[in-house]
């Protein structure tokens, strides 16, 4: 905490408590995956719970890092996040096709549809303090809806007379989870953590006093087999939920009264005293800086004309401020241009796989295609979508990153609903190292040992560098081409479009004055010309290496079928050599057969050499 008052140790205390008790309670699903990967089989467990606590844990991270002091909510929702991806990996590896379909439909719906529009949403339209209230209330909606989940479960009990579908120790941890994120809030003056663990703290009560009622009566009615572990999972949902409930710092009254009075209509002209203010302390290069963060005409000439209208002493600033303005308009022309035609060629690069997947849904097969291109590629759009975040202006880096962002987990969705088992294992393997843990890793690292200036640098390397690795990617298949002398692997179409997108992002790169964007952009341009280049060369060249495999397999067959013929010959001539007497004529004979003999295993031999 930034200081300790008489609070602060009861909620440092409170939340460490939280995290140890929603760390156990993560946990609580282990033996039931450990006993799916032993039998290799679901045994008709569902997914929902881990699908909606991976959502809970997403969105309260979300929330946590737009808080100050909230690490305690960022430690355990990223252990959430991290564990619960898991849990649906292993779900998704063993679970039939049609239990598989359904999680990976229940994903798509709110792990990235419904987050990524919730981000979107509160990114762009909505500012400053608002947003964390907003994040506030998405946060609470979701885990008061989690919690009614176990009212099935008390249903259940109830009808049934038997706790044989609600452990004690579960039940306990989840009140026991609900009583120390409920004392964190309260203490922090958060009700966005306070008001859902309310609910999940009388829940819980009600729950061991079911427990304790019915503990010892015999069940009534016979259930099946799988419906006890559907509805033990379900409860398991209310933990996550329990354990993610963020820190939020109490807004100070000073806070309140800066958004109330920025709502008044009477504050209107704050903006142009300020403004006036900053003209007359000769801080042009603010004025430069703020009527660069415009990109539009209409705002850029609002600004401007409210600093015509004020009395300069010196007219000569005011002419060299409109010239250095009208040559920031065309600069930033340029600007949109580029970017613009960027965002429209990555995004028919990006659509060029449909025929791909086209042809893998209708053979129902991945027909040996490898995952790794769109799991890179998605890790690549997440950290670029990342370090867009924190740009200002960025706001063409982040349409064209989102719109691939979607399009790569829709592959990915596909080639692991066709693929076989084995790549859908490696797949999951991939996803989990690069798209989880290494981007798990580099937020985390980024957001506490960095501050904002320097964090945006940090993630301007490391997309840097990600990306001149990808774009070394094309050498293996430029040796295939040389040594196939064929162009057959690499399309005409695909490497022009990438060229063309490498400069209509290098240039974007380079008047923005971005080295994170543009010097990438150098290699692929230069990689695309290269393999345009082999293309002309080796379009109209034969396969050379294909055919030797087939060529050396039928000699071999040929000698095969030779030797065998010798063999036959051999023994016939054995046979026809008769027997040597001791009479004249006999011996003449036996020599004429011998002759015989002689000139046909030469016959023989000769057929061998050739």
């Amino acid at each position: 905490m930034a200081s300790f008052s008489t609070h602060s140790p009861w909620i440092f205390t409170f939340g460490l408590l939280g995290n140890f008790v929603s760390f156990v309670v993560f946990l609580a699903p282990i033996p039931t995956f450990l006993r799916i990967c032993k039998k290799k089989t679901t045994e008709g467990f569902q997914s929902l719970p881990y699908v909606v606590a991976l959502f809970s844990a997403m969105i309260w991270l979300y929330y946590a890092s737009l808080k100050s002091d909230a690490l305690l909510l960022i430690t355990i929702n990223s252990f959430g996040c991290f564990i619960e991806t898991i849990y649906i990996a292993l779900y998704i590896a063993y679970a039939p096709k049609q239990a598989r379909t359904v999680t990976l439909r229940m994903l798509m719906l709110l792990n990235f549809g419904g987050f990524c529009s919730i981000l979107l949403l509160t990114h762009f339209f909505v500012k400053g303090s608002n947003r964390v209230k907003v994040l506030g209330w998405f946060c609470v909606i979701l885990s008061v809806s989690v919690f009614a989940a176990p009212l099935s479960i008390m249903r259940l009990v109830i009808r049934t007379k038997s706790v044989e579908f609600m452990p004690f120790t579960l039940s306990f941890f989840l009140t026991l989870s609900a009583i120390m994120w409920l004392f964190y809030g309260v203490l922090l003056k958060d009700v966005y953590i306070a008001i859902p663990n309310v609910v999940g703290f009388i829940l819980g009560v009600i729950q061991m006093a079911l427990y304790v009622i019915y503990k010892n009566s015999k069940t009534v009615v016979p259930m099946e087999p799988k419906l006890p572990q559907h509805n033990i999972d379900i409860a398991k949902l209310s933990t996550a939920s329990c354990e993610m409930k963020p820190a939020v710092c109490p807004h100070s009254n000073e806070e309140d009264d800066h958004t109330e009075n920025s709502k008044d209509p009477s504050n209107q002209e704050q903006p142009r005293r300020t403004l006036t203010n900053a003209f007359y302390l000769d801080d042009q290069s603010l004025l430069h800086r703020m009527i660069a963060s415009f990109t539009l005409e209409d705002q850029r000439s609002k600004i401007l004309n409210n600093f015509i209208a004020i009395k300069c002493d010196s007219t000569s600033a005011l002419i060299s401020l409109v010239a250095k303005q009208r040559e920031m308009a065309l600069h930033l022309t340029w600007v949109l241009g580029f970017g613009l035609l960027g965002n429209a060629i990555s995004c028919l690069v990006c659509l060029a796989p449909l025929p791909t997947f086209y042809q893998i849904c209708k053979k129902k097969t991945s027909q040996g295609f490898q995952s790794i291109p769109y799991v890179i590629a998605l890790f690549s759009a997440m950290l670029w979508l990342y370090y867009a975040l924190f740009k200002e202006d960025a706001i063409l880096l982040i349409t064209i990153n989102s719109f691939t962002f979607f399009m790569e987990i829709g592959y990915i969705v596909m080639y692991l609903f066709y693929a076989t088992k084995k790549d859908r294992i490696l797949t999951f393997k991939l996803l989990l190292l690069f798209n989880v843990f290494g981007f798990g890793l580099i937020c985390v690292l980024t957001r506490f040992l960095t501050q904002r200036q320097k964090r945006v640098q940090v993630l301007g390397w490391i997309c840097m560098t990600f990306s001149l690795c990808v774009f070394v990617a094309p050498l293996f298949i430029v040796r295939k081409v040389i040594r196939t002398k064929s162009v057959e692997f690499m399309p005409f179409s695909l490497s022009f479009f990438l060229t063309l997108s490498a400069v209509m992002w290098f240039f974007y790169g380079f008047l923005k004055k971005d080295q994170f964007v543009a010097i990438p952009n150098i290699l692929g341009l230069l990689f695309g010309i290269l393999q345009m280049v082999l293309y002309m060369i080796y379009r109209n060249s034969k396969k050379v290496v294909v055919a030797e495999p087939k060529l050396q397999l039928e000699l071999s067959e040929h000698v095969l079928d030779l030797e065998k013929l010798g063999a036959t010959i051999c023994s016939e001539i054995a046979i026809v050599i008769p027997r040597l007497n001791d009479g004249g004529d006999g011996i003449i004979e036996d020599q004429n057969a011998k002759e015989q003999a002689k000139e046909i295993v030469k016959a023989m031999d000769v057929t061998k050499k050739l």
